[in-house]
């Protein structure tokens, strides 16, 4: 079970995604873009933890609820909207 405020992944999961191709967006002549993790609906910051987990805010523009998610392994791991 998860902690009140954190979403597991099969909840996470639940939400529809949005796919993105970096073909997509265009960069300027010696630079290139890639997806780095999925599941990220409007990113606008990051950190790392002391031990390298890496905390991405989400502004919740798209959806009016603003978290910290941590990500792990190119995923969304963990939704955090207590810290």
């Amino acid at each position: 079970m998860a902690e009140q405020g954190v979403m597991d992944q099969t909840q996470m999961e639940d939400k529809p995604q949005r796919r993105l191709n970096p073909k997509d967006v265009l960069v300027p002549v010696g630079y290139e873009i890639d997806v780095f993790a999925d599941g990220l609906t409007t990113p606008i910051n990051l950190t790392f933890t002391s031990n390298g987990e890496m905390l991405v805010a989400d502004s919740g523009i798209t959806d009016g609820n603003g978290k910290v998610l941590k990500v792990n392994e190119r995923r969304v791991f963990a939704c955090c909207g207590w810290i």
